[in-house]
Parts: C-alpha cells; structure tokens; sequence
C-alpha cells in the first residue's frame, strides 16, 4: 500500500466502475440476451453468445488497463533477465525466458488439480457446481470454437481484469495488500459457486490463483496465464465425455 492518492483514487474508481458495469449486463443484461436471441438469430447458440458477451468486458478492459498490462511484460522480462545475469556471474545455464514461465506454470497447475482432487475426496457424493453445469449444457448444446475460445481464453482474462487487476493489484494501492488478496479470493469463489459445497470446491483454484499472484512477481499476466492454461486443460477434459 502506497500513499494516498486522491486523484489516482478517483481515476481508478471510474475505469474499475466501467469494467464491473460492462461485466455485469454482459452476464445479466435480460436485455442483451433479447438482443443475441431474437435480433441476432442466435436462439439456438449459446456458445456464441457467451463469446459476445465476455469480448465487451474484455474490450473495455484492455482498453482501460493495457498500460498496465504492458508494464507486466516489460517487468517479467526484466525480472527474467535480472536472474540470468545472477546465473551467469554463478556459472549457471542461461535460462529460457517462455520455457521458464511455462515450467512455472506447470507446477502450479500440478498443485490445483491435486487440491481439487483431495477437495472432491472430501465432498463425497458432490457432482458439479450450477456454474459448471452451465458450461456442460453450453458444450453439449453448442459445440463450436467460440465455446471453447469463451470457456479456455476469453473468460479467465475478463475474470483476472476484474478479480486481480481491479480487486486485487488496484485496490493495492489503497489497502493492505493481502487484505485486498483475501477478498479478491473470497469474491471471486463467490462468485462462481451458489451453496456452501460450491464454494469449498472452487476455493482451492482461487486460492492458487492468488498465490500465483504474490508469488510471480506480482504480475497479473502471470495469473492469465495460468488460468487459461488451467482452463485449457478442464476445458481438454471436459471435451473427453461427450
């Protein structure tokens, strides 16, 4: 946490204002929906409209947040670059920079499909969340690019934009950053489950998620990176029963 910038402040309120409001009618616009539906002809292809309606947060939010998104590319870079100098002085190999991250991510990837595993050893008996029953309907009724771009890309930028980069790296600057981190998780979990089990189930992908935020350079390209990767792979597995 900094120190106090009222003009920062006041900027951030609105262009966080702007991201949470296209994000909200994106996903619950009755509106919208009569719009892909019945002006759009896209009744029947549910696939596509969760595409349309994830690219406008994910458009305003680019557009409100690429500076700093880009300032994680320049730091990762240096970052990757500091440490391979210290390699080099050491007389260690000079690493990769793509093969470094994605071996990072790997790991983390590893560590939240054991969490989930253990989590749905203890919910004996539990099935799926209405969240995840509601992109199995969308998979099975509507089995296209735009589905799986929706599901495995699209998706975990928006939610990153808006659970890392605005409740989370933003809300930083004003309070304690592991405060921020707490309900970034807790918000975030909430947000994709509707009873108890729901949330005790997707807590541990949201708590890894968080830790990949603090312990990767505090960069939240790091945490889209591993939550496309982590969707990318349900998204395989899911693919698989049907």
């Amino acid at each position: 946490m900094r120190k106090f910038d009222k003009a920062y402040f006041k900027k951030e309120i609105k262009r966080a204002s702007l991201v949470l409001i296209t994000y909200w009618v994106a996903l619950n616009s009755s509106a919208l929906s009569y719009l892909l539906k019945n002006v759009f002809g896209l009744q029947e292809h549910p696939g596509v409209q969760l595409c349309i309606r994830l690219s406008l947060p994910l458009l305003v939010g680019l557009v409100l947040y690429y500076k700093d998104l880009a300032r994680d590319a320049d730091h990762a870079y240096y970052y990757h670059n500091l440490a391979n100098y210290k390699d080099l002085m050491s007389g260690k190999k000079k690493s990769n920079f793509i093969w470094k991250y994605l071996r990072h991510m790997v790991m983390w990837i590893a560590l939240a499909m054991v969490l989930q595993v253990v989590v749905a050893m203890l919910l004996e008996g539990y099935d799926q969340s209405l969240n995840q029953q509601e992109l199995m309907e969308v998979f099975t009724s509507d089995f296209n690019i735009f589905t799986v771009i929706s599901v495995s890309v699209i998706g975990p930028i928006v939610e990153e934009i808006v659970f890392r980069e605005i409740m989370l790296r933003q809300a930083s600057y004003f309070i304690n950053e592991y405060v921020a981190g707490v309900i970034s998780c807790v918000l975030f979990t909430l947000a994709h489950c509707s009873n108890w089990m729901d949330f005790v189930s997707y807590l541990p992908i949201t708590v890894i998620i968080t830790l990949v935020y603090f312990k990767e350079d505090h960069l939240v390209l790091n945490t889209m990176l591993f939550h496309v990767l982590y969707n990318s792979l349900v998204t395989f597995i899911m693919m698989q029963s049907f």
